[in-house]
């Protein structure tokens, strides 16, 4: 992962959670914003500030077009 930009896990009913990471803490664990959205893509809700202990491998990098708008820089 890499900060600033935006990763995405997807699920078999559509939805997407959202991570754009801000920085690493000294745990190993990320500190960034997260959101999800429905299966239709639109958000249901504004971004946060979470703690995250992340398993790399799940997460993928969103296409730039993908990246809901409140994420975006």
């Amino acid at each position: 992962m890499e900060t600033g930009k935006v990763y995405h896990i997807s699920f078999k009913n559509g939805e997407r959670n959202y991570f754009k990471p801000i920085s690493r803490n000294k745990s190993g664990s990320w500190k960034g914003l997260v959101m999800d959205s429905g299966a239709s893509g639109r958000s249901k809700n504004k971004p946060i500030i979470r703690h995250l202990h992340i398993v790399s491998s799940l997460w993928q990098e969103t296409p730039t077009d993908d990246i809901p708008k409140q994420l975006r820089d």
